[in-house]
């Protein structure tokens, strides 16, 4: 059950939060105990949404039942239209009293300048408050109309669909992520549909692994199978996979966690050697940034001191008398334009100026950045090289993983529980071609290679 619950102590209108729709709107959600199959589901959704929603009114409370599978509870119908009708009056109310505060604000303005009375004044003042205060209450009744006129039990069905529609891990992610609207979807799902939508997704994972053959879709692969394996905890628990499936299933768990654990190894090493050299190249951009500035301060005071200096020269020819025979007005927009062109030109210099004292030191930031590129570009390749090795182990086990929870004879033969005898094991120092054996390279060593 989710959603507020909130008790209507009599038929009469009551308190004005009996009519705020966060308040007073009851939203109780159940599944149903008898639940179709996927299968069947799947069908519904091709229905429109007078055949997919039965509705049964008792009281002031309206029943609906989704898709056979979940059960809404809101208030009826005409409780809504009451309750719509309600601020309906109140945003009419509200603009008519803040139509009156305004005229009255205007008034009393006008009256307290002409008299020099306070007191007019004040009651000017206080009549726009209230005009502003009946503005914000027709708002809030705009919103709250606007909220009494949505169907949530519409809003339910179309969410349904798109989860059935989208797949598992579409809803996994929007609930883990806690944007899904209105209601989480493993609240609205039953376990035949969850287990469905798991299934389906197990099938089209495991395919997709075994079609799999260029080393960038495989590399995106491996990712996907350490965050979102069918075989990962966080998602088998989100389908509510039987108990007794996760059980038969013990084997192949070792093994995938074995394999998550090489990967996260390569994976994570990597990322704090990228995180350090990203870190390592921010001190020479630094120092190029702070030379940029030094090279700019002298120039910067000198286009400040001749835009003073125009200034001062401008001022004083307008101050003058005009020539002989040129109108004042006609003499200003001479002087005017002359300075703008003189403005102008020293902004042009300006410019000019910066852009010469500024050529070497961003070539050097050019070089800085193309080195950088070849620095991670580097790491990447090697992150390659390391994570690929381990794609036939992840494809081949879940191979057998789906087949065992179809049911089928399995062979883990050749899928060893150490991962010591299947993956190399790389010093906990990043380096460009590690081997069990080697010894980790200091930073300087390291750069000292790359170099």
């Amino acid at each position: 059950m989710s959603g507020l619950d909130f008790a209507i102590g009599s038929d009469t209108a009551g308190a004005t939060t009996d009519y705020e729709y966060a308040e007073a709107n009851v939203l109780e959600i159940f599944r149903e105990d008898r639940e179709p199959s996927f299968e069947e589901s799947q069908r519904i959704q091709n229905k429109g949404l007078e055949e997919r929603v039965s509705k049964v009114e008792q009281g002031i409370y309206t029943h609906s039942t989704i898709d056979k599978v979940v059960r809404v509870k809101t208030l009826s119908s005409a409780i809504i239209q009451q309750k719509t009708n309600f601020w309906e009056g109140r945003r009419v109310s509200s603009r008519n009293q803040a139509a009156i505060g305004g005229l009255a604000a205007v008034v009393g303005f006008i009256f307290g300048m002409t008299s020099h009375s306070p007191f007019v004044l004040v009651i000017g003042i206080g009549s726009l408050c209230y005009s502003g205060y009946q503005l914000f209450q027709m708002n809030k009744a705009a919103t709250e109309i606007d909220s009494w006129k949505q169907d949530p039990v519409k809003a339910i069905a179309d969410q349904r669909k798109e989860a059935l529609k989208e797949g598992l891990i579409f809803i996994y992610k929007k609930d883990a992520s806690g944007t899904s609207r209105p209601q989480e979807y493993q609240k609205i799902l039953s376990r035949n549909e969850l287990q469905g939508l798991y299934n389906q997704y197990f099938h089209q994972f495991k395919d997709r692994l075994m079609a799999a053959h260029d080393d960038k879709g495989k590399l995106a692969l491996l990712s996907e199978v350490a965050r979102y394996s069918p075989l990962a905890s966080h998602i088998y628990r989100y389908a509510l996979i039987p108990e007794h499936q996760i059980d038969q299933m013990e084997e192949i768990r070792v093994r995938y966690n074995n394999f998550l654990r090489a990967y996260n190894s390569v994976d994570s090493r990597i990322n704090e050697e990228i995180k350090r050299i990203e870190e390592s190249f921010k001190v020479p951009v630094q120092m190029v940034e702070k030379e940029k500035e030094e090279l700019l301060k002298p120039i910067d005071q000198r286009y400040a001191a001749q835009k003073e200096r125009l200034l001062d020269l401008k001022t004083a020819k307008l101050e003058r008398e005009p020539p002989t025979g040129v109108e004042i007005p006609d003499y200003h927009r001479q002087v005017e334009k002359e300075f703008s062109e003189r403005y102008k030109a020293a902004e042009t210099a300006y410019e000019s100026e910066k852009k010469e004292a500024l050529k070497k030191p961003n070539e050097k930031l050019q070089e800085i950045e193309v080195k950088k590129k070849e620095v991670l570009a580097r790491i990447q390749s090697d992150r390659s090289s390391q994570l690929l090795p381990l794609f036939p182990y992840a494809s081949t086990l879940h191979h057998e993983a789906y087949k065992l929870f179809k049911g089928e004879a399995i062979n883990l033969s050749h899928l060893h529980r150490d991962p010591e005898t299947v993956f190399p094991t790389y010093p906990n120092r990043y380096g460009p071609a590690p081997r069990p054996s080697a010894p980790p390279m200091s930073p300087e060593e390291w750069q000292h290679q790359m170099s």
